[in-house]
This record gives C-alpha cells, structure tokens and sequence, in this order.
C-alpha cells in the first residue's frame, strides 16, 4: 500500500513531455520516423508463412533511475496504466494440412504468487541490497494469447520459410520453452520477441543499461537500494529499445512495416482465437 500510495504522488508531479530534457527528445526522435515508415508501408505478397513482431513502446525516460520511474508512473502520453509496455508475435503458416495462426507473448509479475517487482524492494528495505528483488526470477509467467490488451506503437513483418516456422513453432511450445519463469531482466516478453526474431534470421537490439543511486527518495520517503556496489548498474530488457532497433530493420531493408496491416487484419482473427491463442484457418 505505501508503494501504491508513493507511486500515485508521482504520478501527480510527474514531468509534462513538455518539461521534457532536450537529451529525452533526441533519444526518440526516431517516433516520426516510424510513423513515416509506416504512413509509406506497401501491400505485402499472399504468403501463408510469416511473422509480425509487435511492441507497445511507452517511451520511458531511461537517463536516471528517479526519471525511469517517474515516466512508468506517468507516462510520456499522460497515461497512468503504471506499466512499462509489452511486446508480442504474430506466426502464420502451415501444419498437418491446416493454416496456423498464433497470436501471444510472455507475461507475468501477476503479484498473486509473489510480490510485484516494486512492491518487492519496499518489502525487502530493512535488507542490505533490497534492488536484489529485481534480479529474482517470478514463478507466475505465462503465456499469453492476443495482445494483452495492448495497442502496437510500432510492428514488423518478416517473411519465413518452413522451416523457420517450424523452429519457432517448437520455440513457443509449453514443453519447450518454461513460460511459468518470468524474469524482469532475463525472461520477458520483450526478450520472448526478440529471441523468436533471431530464429526468423533477423537479430534485434532490446537491452539499455542504466545507473541505480544506492538510495533513492520518493515523495519523501528515503529508499536504500543497494550497499553492494554490484547493483550500481542494471542492465534492463525493454520494448523501447526493441521498438528502436526494429525501425531500424525497416529502414535497413530486412523487414517491411507492419502496423497498418497489423490494425487492418486484427479483425478478421481477433474472434477466432482461443485461450491458447491458435486459429486453424481452412
């Protein structure tokens, strides 16, 4: 509850995109780009076998650790969902005779089975390093089917042989990829994506290391977050730096924008998913 309450305060006083640095507005001046790729994206073939990688960026402002979670309690476009954004796949092709979609990603931090990551370090404060919590891999991840109720700031379209769709079909199955661990800065959805990227032959970029003070005050509550100076820096995954590096895929020729085709085509198969997230299109 005092998180709650510290985080609400945030959100209240957080910065204005307005009031943002200059260093914040070169860091995604790339946005105008994307929208332009995507204003300029072309028809795609009539080809069964594909993958659409997508990503919901919130934009958060990476530059300190007190500004990292003012943006998550207020973000960029004034939302206070408190999150930090989401990333998923779309694979298309065939399998014993059947056209196979499957729309999901990796999810989890649900806060039933165990403490939410921030809930974590409060609850841990009395302890030496209470930034150890993020490090700590959760045991209630799961796969989940559609987009989570998220909306794609951005998408790409790779084209796929057989064989590829193959290895990320067995990639994304239950029995071969543990989806109940689910890890802030090891095991995600934006890792998820990104690894399935590689099996399609196209490797993306979605890790930022940032500084973390050794305490940190938020709205006058003073916070200890590490005395060993291992924590001093975090190495985060993170769907703002998957979304750069996929404009970058675009405008470099080795995948085509996706997003319009994305919100086009959402509403042909959004009825026909089930829990699992697989359509069977005769």
């Amino acid at each position: 509850m005092r998180l709650f309450c510290l985080l609400c305060i945030i959100a209240f006083t957080a910065c204005h995109p307005t009031c943002f640095r200059s260093e914040y507005i070169s860091q995604y001046n790339h946005i105008e780009v994307a929208r332009a790729t995507a204003r300029a994206e072309k028809p795609f073939k009539d080809d069964p076998y594909f993958l659409v990688l997508l990503v919901d960026a919130k934009h958060l402002d990476y530059s300190e650790v007190p500004l990292l979670f003012s943006t998550i309690a207020k973000h960029p476009n004034g939302s206070r969902e408190r999150d930090v954004g989401h990333a998923w796949v779309v694979l298309s092709g065939f399998r014993d005779g059947k056209r196979m979609l499957i729309e999901g990603g990796h999810s989890g931090e649900l806060g039933v089975i165990a403490p939410r990551y921030l809930d974590g370090i409060l609850l841990h404060e009395d302890e030496p390093n209470p930034i150890r919590y993020l490090y700590t891999t959760l045991p209630d991840g799961y796969f989940e089917a559609g987009s989570g109720g998220h909306s794609p700031t951005y998408a790409i379209r790779l084209a796929l042989t057989e064989t590829q769709f193959e290895a990320i079909y067995q990639f994304m199955q239950p029995h071969n990829y543990p989806y109940n661990h689910y890890s802030l800065l090891e095991s995600q959805c934006t890792s998820f994506a990104a690894k399935i990227a590689a099996l399609a032959g196209l490797d993306l970029g979605y890790e930022i290391s940032i500084a973390v003070p050794s305490s940190l005050e938020l709205a006058g509550h003073k916070v200890r977050l590490w005395s060993d100076p291992k924590y001093q820096t975090m190495t985060l995954e993170t769907p703002d730096i998957l979304e750069k590096s996929m404009i970058d895929a675009v405008l470099s020729g080795k995948a085509h924008s996706a997003l319009a085709w994305y919100r086009k085509n959402k509403k042909t198969w959004y009825h026909l998913l089930n829990e699992k997230g697989y359509v069977c299109l005769q």
